[in-house]
C-alpha cells in the first residue's frame, strides 16, 4: 500500500518553496466549546437516515469534510510563514535545559517588563549563544577530523538529504529483503478437532461504538478533520454517524480509502546518530483516529475468536492481554534453569526481523487466516484493508501542505499481531 510521507523538517529551504503553514488559533487556546462544535457539525452533516444510505467511501468523505468545514467556520485558518526545523545533533541535554530556562526568562520579561528581568534574560541569552556556538564548533570539527582522509565522505557528510534519498533508501531496503526470500509455500495447517468459523463480524451497538471512541487514546493525525480529543467530546451527539461508518465497514467487508492512508515521517533513530546518513532514519506512520478505532473493533473480535479456539501459540507474549516481555524472560529463565538442573544442554536462537512490517507477505497472511477458519465477509474485510485501490505515485497536495512522496508501508498493528499468532504454524 502507498503511504504519504512528509519530509519538510529534514530538507533545506532549497529543496522546496516556502509554503505557508495554516493553524487554528482558537482551537489551540481552547476558546471553542464542545456545544459549539456539536451544533456546527450537526448543521453541516446530512440527516442520519440519508447518511446511512450512502456508500461507505462517500459517507466517510462527507463525514470528514463536514467536520473540517465546521471547524473552519468556528475558527478560520490563519496562514503563517513556514519555518523549517532542521536537525540539531549538537544539542545536548545541558543545552536543552539552558534553552528552556532562556525561554522562561523571556516570557517572564515580556510579562513584567522589568529591567532586572531583561538583564537576566540578556545574561542567559549570551551564555546560551556562546555554549551553542562552542557545541557546533566541536561537532563539525569532529566530523571534519573523521573524514579528512576521505574527500568523498567529507562532501557527503555536509550535503543535505533530499526526498529522493529517503524514497530510494526505504524502497531499496524492502526490495533487498524481498529479493532474498524464496517463493513462499502456503502451508496447510492440520486441525486435530473441528473449530468454529469466523465468517462475519458482529455489528456493534451504539454503546460499544461510544466506548471504543471515548476510551481510545486521543492521538491526532494531521489527516484527521478535527482533533481527536474534540471528536471524543462530541462523539455522543455524532454517534449515529460513527456507528454507521464502523458497522457499514464491518458488514460490507470494505475499508474506506481514507482510512488506508497514513502520514509517514522519517525520524532519526537516536539523537547521537549522523543526521546526514539516510540509514539512520526510520519511517513512522500516523493513522487517522477513526481508522485505528475500526482496527480496534476488528482486533477485539479476532482476538476473542483466536483465544476461544486455542489458535494462539501458548508461548506467545507479544500483543496479548496479560502477557509482557517480563513473562517471556521469566519463562525463558525458568526453562534454562530447569534444563541445567537436569544436566541438559540449551541452545538459544534469537531472530531479528529487519523492516518486519514492510515484508509481511499479505497473500500468505490471508491464506493462513483462511486455513484458520476465517472466511466470508470477515476474510474479505482483511483483503480490503490490505488492498490499496489508489497506487498513483507522486505528490498529494490535497493531503499535505508541503511536498511529499509516496512510500509503500504495511505497518498495521493487527497485521503483526496476526503474523505472530500464526508464526508457530508457519515454521512447522
Amino acid at each position: 500500500m502507498y503511504r504519504t510521507i512528509s519530509l519538510s523538517h529534514f530538507l533545506s529551504p532549497a529543496h522546496f518553496p516556502s509554503t505557508p503553514l495554516t493553524t487554528h488559533p482558537l482551537l489551540c487556546s481552547g476558546e471553542i466549546s464542545a456545544p459549539s462544535h456539536t451544533t456546527s457539525a450537526l448543521s453541516a452533516l446530512p440527516p442520519p437516515a440519508t447518511f446511512a444510505k450512502m456508500p461507505i467511501d462517500v459517507a466517510t468523505s462527507v463525514f470528514n469534510s463536514c467536520l473540517s468545514q465546521s471547524l473552519n467556520s468556528l475558527c478560520p485558518l490563519v496562514s503563517k510563514p513556514a519555518r523549517l526545523s532542521l536537525p540539531s545533533p549538537w544539542l545536548t541535554d545541558s543545552l536543552r535545559s539552558s534553552r528552556t530556562m532562556l525561554q522562561a526568562a523571556e516570557r517572564k520579561w515580556r510579562k513584567s517588563r522589568s529591567p532586572d528581568d531583561l538583564a537576566s534574560y540578556h545574561t542567559l541569552l549570551a551564555a546560551f549563544i556562546a555554549a551553542t556556538t562552542s557545541a557546533k564548533t566541536s561537532f563539525f570539527q569532529s566530523k571534519i577530523d573523521a573524514c579528512v582522509s576521505n574527500p568523498c565522505k567529507l562532501f557527503s557528510t555536509f550535503s543535505s538529504l533530499s526526498a529522493g534519498d529517503f524514497l530510494t533508501h526505504f524502497e531499496g531496503k524492502v526490495a533487498v529483503i524481498w529479493n532474498s526470500f524464496t517463493h513462499p509455500v502456503i502451508p496447510h495447517i492440520p486441525h486435530t478437532e473441528p473449530i468454529a468459523t469466523l465468517s462475519s463480524f458482529k455489528i456493534l451497538e451504539d454503546s460499544d461504538v461510544l466506548q471504543l471512541v471515548t476510551r481510545h487514546r486521543a492521538t491526532t493525525c494531521p489527516l484527521d478533520p478535527i482533533h481527536s480529543a474534540v471528536l471524543q467530546s462530541i462523539s455522543a451527539e455524532l454517534l449515529p454517524y460513527l456507528s454507521s461508518i464502523i458497522n457499514t465497514s464491518l458488514i460490507c467487508d470494505h475499508v474506506p480509502a481514507a482510512f488506508k492512508t497514513a502520514r509517514v515521517t522519517p525520524l532519526l533513530k537516536k539523537p547521537s546518530l549522523d543526521p546526514s546518513d539516510v540509514r539512520n532514519y526510520r519511517p513512522v506512520s500516523l493513522l487517522p483516529f477513526l481508522s485505528k478505532t475500526i482496527e480496534c473493533a476488528v482486533l477485539n473480535q479476532l482476538s476473542v475468536f483466536l483465544h476461544q479456539n486455542n489458535l494462539l501459540d501458548p508461548h506467545q507474549s507479544g500483543f496479548r492481554t496479560g502477557h509482557s516481555t517480563e513473562i517471556a524472560l521469566l519463562a525463558m529463565t525458568e526453562a534454562l534453569a530447569t534444563a541445567r538442573a537436569s544436566s541438559l544442554s540449551s541452545v538459544l536462537i534469537l531472530l531479528y526481523l529487519s523492516a518486519a512490517f514492510d515484508t509481511v507477505n499479505h497473500k500468505l497472511l490471508i491464506s493462513t487466516l483462511a486455513e484458520m477458519a476465517i472466511s466470508g465477509t470477515a476474510l474479505s474485510w482483511f483483503v480490503s484493508y490490505l488492498t490499496d485501490p489508489t497506487k498513483s505515485p507522486g505528490r498529494v497536495p490535497s493531503l499535505l501542505p508541503v511536498p511529499c512522496l509516496q512510500e509503500s508501508r504495511r505497518d498495521l498493528y493487527w497485521v503483526l499481531c496476526c503474523s505472530l499468532c500464526i508464526l508457530s504454524h508457519l515454521v512447522q
